[in-house]
């Protein structure tokens, strides 16, 4: 089974799709490891947004990055049969069955979240959720023309993950996960 999750900055795909993957017995793959594999920088280091976050999507605006680390997933996706995949694109750009996940959660709660993922202030966490969330929309509107915010019919499950605790939303995407095995089996 292929399952793709999704979600702004702070809705915890990451957090998510890795348990996700260890209960399923599945393959997990993070995005931002595999783009800072792929480049060769560090995208989780200290201050990345406020020091090279307009430089980064200035660049990714003006070169082909983005289509050749989306080319580099599609490659992945097609040469595995199970996996887990956090990705910001994948759910649109893959045309193929997978179950498509998307996690949600408000701006208040995912800046909380970052605050204590980043160890950084309030302002630098607002800081670094307004820059994800703008620099994204933007290129994926420009690259793909699918806007992250709003465009979400491609998804099988939408999750807000602001009430629910980590074992209360795997339980529920796994409830969600075995139907959905089911009906295509």
């Amino acid at each position: 089974m292929k399952v793709f999750i999704s979600g702004l900055t702070g809705t915890g795909k990451n957090t998510i799709a890795k348990e996700l993957a260890s209960k399923l017995g599945l393959k997990y793959y993070e995005c931002s490891w595999l783009l800072k594999e792929f480049t060769g920088m560090n995208v989780r280091s200290d201050g990345y947004h406020e020091v090279r976050g307009k430089e980064a999507i200035e660049k990714r605006l003006k070169s082909n990055l983005d289509e050749k680390f989306d080319k580099h997933l599609m490659d992945i996706v097609d040469n595995e049969d199970d996996f887990v995949l956090d990705s910001w694109t994948m759910p649109w750009l893959y045309k193929e069955e997978a179950l498509r996940i998307l996690l949600t959660a408000p701006y208040d709660v995912r800046v909380k979240r970052v605050m204590i993922r980043d160890k950084v202030d309030l302002d630098g966490a607002k800081q670094i959720v307004k820059a994800k969330d703008a620099e994204s929309k933007l290129v994926y509107l420009q690259k793909y023309t699918f806007d992250i915010t709003k465009d979400w019919n491609v998804f099988d499950l939408i999750v807000n993950t602001q009430y629910l605790t980590k074992e209360d939303e795997i339980k529920l995407i796994l409830e969600y996960t075995k139907k959905y095995k089911n009906f295509f089996e």
